[in-house]
């Protein structure tokens, strides 16, 4: 059952994250129906693989402070995407769980305040659109968390979503439907055709690029 919020109707579901790298290791199912998905497709991401505010950066820093004892707790609000496609604001707070041992979790509490209404047409966002244009070119997972500022699961688990949502059966099949179906630019759309270990042009474009809140934007509209 979700926990209610004090302040408001507003219900508030729980995640736990590892202590030492702030990695999800457990969520309750509302939790997790917030993205669409079941708790044990969450399990290994970081809170920043699905959650933005600000730049990836700042709310890794915010956890970064948790795991080294230097804040026992931190309100954020945020911004999530459930797997049909449609953003949500919510408010994030996060902290210690202590026991008499010492510290033994993260605690995460989700409290959604707004849910955008769902598209008229399937879109991607500018974040989906990106490592989709590095799948295309042949990305590793690894060069895509590095410049995407995500975790290597976080990767996998937005390529998962696509893969959902557009009902591809892997990667390739994914890039080029996608590229079918004119949601990606036309560099995007030629992407397919290079050879499948040259990422070094997709690598070169985006270095020293970080996500903004403009990621969650929509890199198609109707």
């Amino acid at each position: 059952m979700p926990k209610e919020n004090k302040d408001s109707a507003a219900p508030v579901y729980a995640a736990q994250a590892c202590p030492l790298s702030a990695v999800i290791v457990a969520a309750e199912t509302g939790f997790a129906a917030q993205f669409g998905v079941s708790p044990g497709e969450i399990h290994g991401c970081l809170p920043s693989d699905l959650l933005h505010v600000g730049t990836p950066e700042s709310l890794r820093q915010r956890f970064t402070g948790l795991c080294e004892g230097h804040t026992l707790w931190f309100t954020e609000k945020v911004i999530g995407q459930h797997c049909r496609g449609t953003t949500f604001t919510a408010r994030l707070t996060a902290g210690t769980a202590t026991a008499p041992t010492g510290l033994t979790g993260l605690m995460l509490l989700l409290s959604p305040t707004t849910r955008e209404t769902p598209p008229a047409r399937t879109v991607l966002t500018a974040l989906e659109a990106r490592i989709l244009d590095g799948v295309a070119a042949g990305a590793s997972t690894e060069l895509l968390a590095e410049r995407l500022c995500l975790s290597r699961r976080g990767v996998d688990y937005h390529i998962r979503q696509m893969l959902r949502r557009f009902d591809a059966p892997n990667r390739r099949a994914l890039a080029a439907q996608v590229g079918a179906l004119g949601l990606l630019g036309p560099s995007h759309a030629t992407a397919p055709a290079r050879r499948a270990n040259d990422s070094s042009n997709w690598s070169a474009e985006t270095t020293g690029m970080r996500e903004t809140p403009a990621g969650w934007a929509t890199a198609a509209q109707s």
